[in-house]
């Protein structure tokens, strides 16, 4: 098999665990919005650049506590953030180190600290997976038919 075919299944594989990851999340939006919610420490976040100028992302850790047992957190939210919004939620974190922990009541480990889904783009994680996995398939496609050029 050649390199093109290899990568062409590498990158659909990539792009079916996405896929798999933001229906799950799509599919969340709603339950999340009646999450009950516990008070919550931010023990660690770092904001970080993950290309020059363009994407940022923020890591969060949290504790809270749901019926006398400790938990600890790291998911913000059920979406990407945009630059915009992880900058602001760092600079909240280093402000107020306390926050409103949203938890699924059928498993309390699971958390999160912004409910429900993106107003703007609520699709945009499952668009840019669908995407990711035609290209695959173009790439394999193309590797499997000879098409593209193999180096």
């Amino acid at each position: 098999m050649s390199n093109t075919v290899w990568g062409g299944l590498f990158f659909c594989a990539l792009s079916i665990w996405l896929l798999k990851h933001a229906i799950k999340e799509l599919l969340n939006y709603e339950p999340s919005k009646r999450w009950p919610s516990t008070i919550g420490e931010i023990e660690d976040h770092e904001n970080i650049q993950l290309l020059p100028g363009r994407h940022r992302d923020i890591f969060v850790e949290y504790k809270y506590e749901v019926s006398n047992k400790k938990y600890i957190g790291a998911k913000v939210a059920l979406y990407t953030l945009s630059r915009k919004e992880a900058k602001e939620l760092e600079e909240q974190y280093s402000i107020k180190p306390r926050v409103n922990v949203f938890y699924n009541p059928r498993d309390p480990s699971e958390s999160l600290l912004i409910v429900g889904g993106r107003k703007d783009k609520p699709y945009s994680d499952l668009i840019m997976a669908i995407i990711g996995l035609l290209v695959g398939i173009l790439i394999l496609l193309g590797g499997y038919f000879g098409i593209l050029i193999d180096t």
